[in-house]
Formats: structure tokens, C-alpha cells, sequence
């Protein structure tokens, strides 16, 4: 269960991605799915889009967007044992 600062947090987060017309699908991860997170921790959201984001939140939501491709190649990278290099695709950040 999340606390109410935490709920009022990911409610505001998800009515700005609802109208973002790019936004396909958010995953909430990171320990507030989990249920171990602590009063100051961050909104961690994996969201798939099927472009460029047209809002970007600021603290203390860490949010990583990527197309259905993108997630596709990162997930079969990170299954590769000869890759050694990290995606990092986050806005603004190829």
C-alpha cells in the first residue's frame, strides 16, 4: 500500500502521462512496487511511448521512457552475455 504523499505523487504522474498522446503504457517498479519503500523514496516509472514525451517530471520522479523497440532491444542486450556497455534511455538522453 503506499503512503498518501507517495498515491498523491503517482496520481498527479500518471494524470500528465494519461494526456500525453506518445504514452502507451506505464510499469510502476523500484521498491514502492515492491513495498519496501521508505517516506523519502522516489517514484520509479518504466513507460512505454510510441515517440518523444511531451511532459518531463522533475524530483522525485525517476522516470525511464522508451518506444516498444527500444525496451525490446534493451531487454535482448541485457540478456547478451558479450554486452558490456549499459542503455541508459532516458529524456533527453539517447
Amino acid at each position: 500500500m503506499l503512503s498518501p504523499t507517495h498515491q498523491q505523487l503517482l496520481d498527479e504522474t500518471l494524470d500528465h502521462l494519461r494526456a500525453d498522446p506518445a504514452v502507451a503504457g506505464v510499469l510502476l517498479s523500484g521498491s514502492l512496487a515492491r513495498g519496501t519503500a521508505r517516506p523519502d523514496s522516489d517514484l520509479d516509472l518504466l513507460v512505454v511511448t510510441t515517440g518523444d514525451l511531451t511532459w518531463h517530471p522533475g524530483d522525485p520522479v525517476d522516470l525511464i521512457a522508451r518506444t516498444a523497440d527500444q525496451w525490446r532491444s534493451h531487454v535482448l542486450r541485457r540478456a547478451d552475455p558479450t554486452e558490456t556497455g549499459r542503455a541508459h534511455l532516458r529524456p533527453g538522453r539517447g
